[in-house]
């Protein structure tokens, strides 16, 4: 990490048009990422068109028709 800032440090004040301000590093590890997967793709899928649909009958209303959903692969 060290050598990773030296050399930033470097590079900037190589570069022209740096006052040589403040330079702050965000270093933050996060743990147990949760990669995704088939079925949490789809959930997230779900979800936002649930949310979609939701708005459009909030704004439609209830005209007595049915909305229909197909899907397209």
């Amino acid at each position: 990490m060290r050598d990773l800032n030296d050399t930033l440090v470097v590079k900037l004040k190589e570069g022209e048009g740096h006052r040589g301000g403040k330079l702050r590093l965000d270093t933050t590890i996060v743990g147990d990422i949760h990669y995704p997967t088939d079925t949490s793709l789809l959930a997230d899928g779900i979800r936002a068109i649930t949310r979609t649909v939701t708005k459009l009958k909030k704004i439609v209303g209830r005209t007595g028709s049915k909305l229909w959903i197909t899907a397209v692969s």
